[in-house]
């Protein structure tokens, strides 16, 4: 029995190494190049192990399948920097998302930055939905140059992102979007977010949208169209740090949900809800819980 333990083991050894090789080949030919680089401070001990298994081979998993061209090759290697190992994936023909994209880098802990130098083509895309979700460690994200115009699922694509101080998200086309429920979801540092460009003709739901998005002081929502949504539970929940919140031109129409809508929003001093339609409303409770500076409310 300790035999064959010992021979299973210097096989995945042998294995291992064996992937290891072909990996780290760098091939020359390699045109575009998507960067994704890891940063793991606290695992010392196995950290070519575990990248390897945890990261390295479920991604290049993941982009193999996203080539168009079966025929075309996809090029993947393991630099080493000072600060870090960096992931490079190439193609012949750039890297083309797969239609589904859900959860696609979800619990990515240990990765600090993703950079898709505008060679990712999510154009296909329709579902996003957890895409980035519970990377608690990445603090360096671009996605400005993200063809969005097809998604439908939104929701919780940023969720517990929450090592993030900025995202750039203005140039994002969501004239397809149905739902948007936590999709800032525990951004906790995130100080600053332009959404002005979204269109949500479409959305259906929109509970804990921004919820927990602690560093958040100013929110221009005056141009969403909210005819459709029928859950804002707990969308602004905890957004602690909030002084400024435009919500003045909501449809709450058809919402039925607007539990802890603002629960503590604790220095919001003022918010304009004239033109709230309750007549659906079924829940609304703690709707302001503890927003002990909220002074003056236009209903």
């Amino acid at each position: 029995m300790k035999n064959k333990s010992g021979s299973m083991k210097e096989k995945m050894v042998s294995q291992e190494h064996d992937t290891e090789r072909k990996i780290n080949k760098k091939d020359n030919k390699a045109k575009n190049e998507v960067l994704i680089y890891i940063r793991d401070y606290r695992v010392m001990t196995n950290l070519k192990y575990r990248l390897i298994t945890n990261i390295l081979i479920p991604l290049l998993a993941i982009f193999t399948s996203m080539l168009i061209a079966c025929s075309k090759t996809i090029w993947a290697w393991i630099d080493s920097t000072d600060s870090g190992r960096i992931l490079k994936v190439g193609s012949e023909n750039g890297v083309y998302a797969n239609s589904n994209c859900r959860s696609l880098f979800w619990k990515y802990n240990n990765v600090k930055v993703i950079s898709f130098n505008d060679l990712f083509d999510t154009s296909r895309v329709t579902d996003a939905n957890g895409m980035f979700g519970n990377c608690i460690n990445l603090t360096d994200l671009n996605v400005s140059g993200f063809q969005t115009r097809n998604i439908r699922d939104m929701a919780y694509m940023f969720l517990n992102c929450k090592s993030l101080t900025e995202l750039n998200v203005r140039n994002f086309n969501t004239d397809s979007a149905e739902n948007m429920a936590g999709v800032f979801r525990l951004c906790g540092m995130l100080r600053d977010l332009d959404v002005s460009s979204f269109n949500t003709s479409r959305v259906t739901a929109m509970e804990t949208m921004f919820s927990t998005c602690e560093s958040l002081t100013s929110l221009d929502l005056s141009g969403f169209d909210t005819g459709k949504v029928t859950n804002m539970d707990s969308m602004f929940y905890q957004c602690k740090n909030m002084t400024y919140l435009n919500v003045s031109g909501f449809d709450t129409g058809r919402v039925k949900s607007m539990r802890c809508m603002f629960y503590e929003c604790s220095n919001l001093k003022s918010i304009d809800i004239s033109r709230f339609n309750s007549e659906s409303v079924e829940d609304m409770s703690y709707m302001f819980y503890n927003c002990q500076n909220l002074l003056k409310i236009d209903v």
